[in-house]
């Protein structure tokens, strides 16, 4: 019996910690990623330029990608004026890969241009139309309700 339990255990640890990225990478529900951004925008990527800089997450400059935009709609929030955020390569759950000529929907978290997650961006265009086009439509339907 002692002998049961303590491969159950085993087995148990060893299927939680296989389990743990994954989880950790869960998108929250829409309702909670609109409220805990403080921007909110549709934007065509214009360019995507390579670079490094610092980031929250590290003592020194890591890799990250900057990204120019051409605005398309304001869910809620102020975009940034110079139409560039920076997106963190590095983090475990990266963002989507952002390509030029493709419109996204950006969710830029508190005072800072730096999305981190792979909730920060989400393609518009293509294959991921009808997934994210449907997301769109709910965020639009919060911030209508905002105002």
């Amino acid at each position: 019996m002692k002998r049961s339990l303590v491969l159950l255990h085993v087995i148990a640890v060893l299927l939680l910690r296989s389990t743990a990225p994954a989880l950790a990478c869960r998108q929250p529900a829409d309702e909670m990623l609109f409220w805990s951004a403080s921007t909110v925008f549709v934007a065509r990527v214009i360019r995507t330029e390579e670079m490094s800089a610092a980031s929250p997450l590290a003592d020194q400059p890591e890799p990250i990608v900057e990204v120019t935009f051409r605005l398309i709609e304001v869910l809620k929030g102020q975009p940034p004026k110079d139409s560039k955020i920076k997106v963190s390569i590095s983090h475990p759950c990266g963002t989507m890969p952002l390509w030029a000529a493709m419109d996204y929907l950006f969710l830029l978290p508190g005072d800072h241009d730096l999305i981190m997650r792979n909730v920060g961006a989400m393609p518009l265009d293509g294959q991921f139309a009808g997934i994210f086009g449907k997301r769109l439509e709910k965020l639009r339907a919060l911030a209508k309700g905002q105002q």
